[in-house]
């Protein structure tokens, strides 16, 4: 077979185009794999366990009381800049994880559980900083422990109301 370059970069496109744009494609649920335990990207391991069952309500729920439970104690840990940020990802990384479980969900309650994310995502930030190389953040850190109580019951509240 004789393949001519321009063929083989069309070749090349299609099959590409075909894998970016099929449905689920690297996602949990077409690898199999509900409830990761690593980011397959980056090799994290993931401080939050996923659920892999119920409503996503209750999916919400069960990833929150997790993931207050360790905000309340690392908020109180006065860990440094580099210490925060070390920790991060394994956090963030299992909230983009569950959302993108949250996309595939199709029961009613769906669309009010995903609005609770942006609030838990901005929380993570605020204590443990963002991707990227640390930064000094004690004023931005200090500002968030003062008001800490204030941003965790904004979220319970917004998970108790969910279906």
């Amino acid at each position: 077979m004789n393949v001519t370059p321009h063929g083989l970069r069309w070749a090349l496109l299609v099959g590409l185009a075909g894998a970016l744009f099929q449905p689920g494609l690297g996602s949990a649920a077409a690898r199999g794999d509900r409830s990761p335990k690593t980011d397959p990207l980056t090799g994290v391991t993931l401080a939050i366990d996923l659920p892999d069952s119920g409503t996503s309500g209750a999916r919400v729920r069960r990833m929150w009381e997790q993931t207050r439970t360790l905000v309340v104690k690392d908020a109180a840990a006065n860990l440094s800049d580099e210490q925060y940020h070390a920790k991060r990802d394994s956090v963030f990384l299992s909230w983009t994880h569950f959302q993108e479980q949250l996309y595939e969900l199709r029961d009613p309650g769906v669309e009010k559980a995903k609005s609770v994310v942006p609030d838990v995502l901005s929380i993570i930030d605020d204590l443990y900083g963002f991707g990227g190389q640390p930064e000094p953040r004690i004023e931005t850190r200090d500002t968030f422990k003062r008001a800490i109580d204030a941003r965790l019951e904004k979220v319970d509240r917004a998970v108790k109301a969910l279906p």
